[in-house]
C-alpha cells in the first residue's frame, strides 16, 4: 500500500493506493500512472458534460455527425483553456461554458469597432479580455 500527503491551503489531503505492482518507486508509479488514469477520467467526464451523449437522431449518420460536432467542439475548448490566464487556467470545460462563454453582455458594433456592454454583477470581465488578448496573439490559420 502507498501512502501519499499533501498539504494545500484548506489543509492535509491524503490519498491511499493499493496496488501490486512491485516494480518501480512510490513517485514513479503515482506521477506515470496514477496520474495519467485519473487526468484520461477527468477527460472522458469533461467531455461528457459537453451533452456528446445525446445522439437523438434517427439515423446513424445523423448521429455520427453530431459526434464529430461535439468532438470539434471539445477540441476548440480544450484550446481556449491553453490560452486562459493563469488565474483561471485550473478551470474545467462547465466553469470555461458558465463564465466565459454563456455571458450576459450586450453587444454593439459599428463601423469601427465591436463594444462589449457588460452587467454590473459579471466578474470575469477581465479574464474574457484576457482571453481574447490572447487569441488575438494567435498566427493566422493556415489556408
Amino acid at each position: 500500500m502507498l501512502c501519499i500527503a499533501t498539504y494545500t491551503d484548506w489543509g492535509a489531503k491524503k490519498a491511499f493506493f493499493v496496488t501490486n505492482i512491485t516494480e518501480g518507486n512510490c513517485t514513479q508509479l503515482v506521477h506515470d500512472l496514477y496520474n495519467k488514469r485519473g487526468n484520461m477520467e477527468r477527460n472522458i467526464e469533461e467531455l461528457k458534460s459537453l451533452d456528446c451523449t445525446r445522439l437523438s437522431c434517427q439515423e446513424f449518420e445523423s448521429n455520427q455527425f453530431r459526434l464529430f460536432l461535439h468532438g470539434l467542439a471539445y477540441r476548440l475548448m480544450t484550446n481556449v483553456r491553453d490560452l486562459l490566464p493563469p488565474s483561471i487556467e485550473h478551470w474545467s470545460m462547465n466553469s470555461i461554458r458558465k463564465h466565459l462563454i454563456l455571458l450576459p453582455v450586450l453587444i454593439k458594433e459599428t463601423a469601427r469597432q465591436i463594444a462589449f456592454h457588460w452587467t454590473s454583477t459579471c466578474e470575469w470581465k477581465r479574464e474574457f479580455h484576457l482571453l481574447f488578448r490572447a487569441i488575438d496573439r494567435l498566427p493566422p490559420p493556415r489556408s
